[in-house]
């Protein structure tokens, strides 16, 4: 029952908390018995604290294992199931950029910080504010929403023209305050503070390195 319960969680947060192509979605299938590694006990007394509301977080530190090391866990089994993906053409290479540089990051702190209380609460979404904007060779977005009370923040950025996403090396997104946009928590300094971001795209075109930066605006 518990195997179940965490895998269903795990999906859960998957479809909630990123921007998940339709046509070509990843399912990240992930096991038990890998966390219990992880986290250097049994699934008995993994089950125990589970039950009692602990996050995942909250689970490894009590037993010498920090948030990083679990992290940096799941992201290799992560990578390890996405090149699976890649290689049988289950999902396409722009598809790979965009989960691997936007969207895993948000699903492993989602899940780390998961528990059976959180699970167990209706999830609502709420959109905050949406940051657009475009260069010559890029569309970028900024999104914020409110997921559960915390805020949630997703960067995407689409090809113009001849471009391609294929040999994307790096996004990164800095906002107006000079804040990563995963260091804001609040809801109010959101809605008030924040009115604009960069994104900075680097990519590789006909064997030369390039960079833009979009600067994205609220409507």
């Amino acid at each position: 029952m518990l195997r179940k319960q965490l895998v269903f969680s795990l999906l859960f947060l998957l479809f909630s908390s990123g921007i998940v192509h339709a046509d070509e979605p990843f399912h990240y299938q992930y096991e038990p018995e890998k966390l219990y590694n992880i986290l250097q006990m049994s699934e008995a007394e993994f089950e125990k604290q589970w039950k009692s509301g602990k996050t995942i977080k909250e689970i490894g530190e009590a037993n010498g294992i920090d948030e990083q090391t679990i992290i940096i866990a799941l992201s290799k089994d992560q990578f390890k199931q996405l090149n699976a993906a890649l290689k049988t053409n289950k999902i396409t290479y722009d598809y790979y950029c965009d989960y691997a540089m936007s969207m895993m990051k948000d699903d492993i702190l989602s899940f780390v910080h998961s528990s059976t209380k959180k699970d167990e609460e209706t999830t609502t979404n709420k959109p905050l504010k949406t940051l657009t904007g475009e260069t010559k060779s890029w569309k970028g977005t900024v999104e914020f929403v409110e997921e559960n009370g915390e805020v949630k923040s997703y960067t995407t950025v689409q090809p113009i023209g001849e471009t391609s996403s294929d040999h994307i090396i790096s996004v990164d997104t800095l906002l107006g305050n000079n804040l990563k946009t995963y260091d804001v928590k609040d809801i109010k300094a959101v809605e008030k503070d924040i009115t604009f971001a960069t994104i900075e795209v680097k990519w590789k075109e006909n064997n030369e390195n390039k960079k833009e930066t979009i600067v994205v605006k609220g409507n």
